[in-house]
């Protein structure tokens, strides 16, 4: 069993009650540090070679009646998110900036059971700025959250060039209720562009358009030939902070990565949706590859 396997189950046995009862199943800890890691990865991008440059600073908001679990056990769930960071930089080796920050925040527009991830860059002691996605121009730039009370622990170290580049420790950090102004700061260098794209029953589809949907009507943008998926069942759309997919109110529902989803759930590279027994897979690809296959 790796290193990351072991943290996750020691997280889920320490606070798998955090979130009971605030949903029908409740938000798991390991599906926060899933998403975690995905946001490290969608926000990653290369500096030059070897060496791929990823958020450190990682704002997590929930709904007013999660966030009420969650700030019962902050700094204790806190560091444990922080330890799967750290031991996803290692394993990608991805280089940090500076100490590894995870602070919880509410968020009065989201939903209980749903979470939102906002990664960004910082060294010790600077302003943060938003890691850019893949497919995104640099996101605005913000101020370093509020003064938190941290645990002694060991001076941080920014993390140097080099082949096997090592993150630094995290630092313990509590709920935040509220988010810092924005303030002028360098901009990150903009990541290479990319195309998304959705691979169905073997043809690709580039999405160009704000929104598609996908089901078993001819009115939808790409029809699929599956009887346990509704006329039209999900839609695929973007806005300002990603590209999302959402059940139309099928009657088998829409799993996105095993789990079934009753609201806007986020596509990263890599995401596989289920819908009826037909899977739908996410890609990012470069913006000089084109997709086939009738693009939207």
């Amino acid at each position: 069993m790796g290193l990351v396997d072991n943290v996750e189950r020691g997280l889920e046995k320490l606070v798998t009650s955090v979130f009971r009862g605030s949903t029908q199943g409740g938000i798991k800890p390991v599906e926060i540090a899933s998403r975690l890691r995905n946001e490290m990865d969608a926000r990653s991008f290369a500096l030059s070679q070897g060496r791929t440059l990823a958020p450190n600073n990682f704002d997590i908001f929930l709904s007013p009646e999660d966030f009420a679990s969650a700030k019962e056990w902050g700094p204790t769930l806190a560091e444990e998110l922080c330890d799967v960071a750290l031991d996803h930089a290692h394993s990608q080796s991805y280089t940090l900036q500076g100490s590894v920050r995870v602070s919880f925040k509410k968020r009065r527009d989201t939903r209980p059971g749903h979470i939102l991830i906002q990664a960004s860059i910082s060294k010790d002691g600077e302003a943060e700025v938003p890691a850019p996605r893949r497919n995104d121009p640099p996101a605005p730039t913000y101020a370093p959250p509020a003064p938190r009370q941290n645990r002694p622990q060991s001076q941080p170290q920014a993390a140097s060039p080099g082949p096997s580049p090592q993150p630094v420790r995290p630092q313990q950090v509590h709920p935040q209720t509220v988010a810092a102004p924005p303030v002028s700061a360098t901009r990150a260098p903009e990541p290479p562009r990319t195309q998304p794209v959705i691979e169905v029953n073997g043809k690709r589809f580039a999405i160009n358009a704000n929104a598609i949907t996908i089901g078993r009507s001819k009115e939808a943008d790409i029809t699929v030939d599956d009887a346990r998926v509704s006329r039209k069942h999900i839609e695929i759309f973007r806005d300002t902070n990603g590209i999302f997919v959402e059940d139309l109110g099928s009657t088998n529902g829409t799993s996105v990565n095993g789990y079934k989803i009753d609201g806007p759930e986020e596509l990263l590279d890599g995401t596989h949706i289920m819908i009826g027994s037909t899977r739908i897979n996410f890609r990012l690809m470069p913006d000089t590859r084109r997709a086939s296959g009738g693009g939207r």
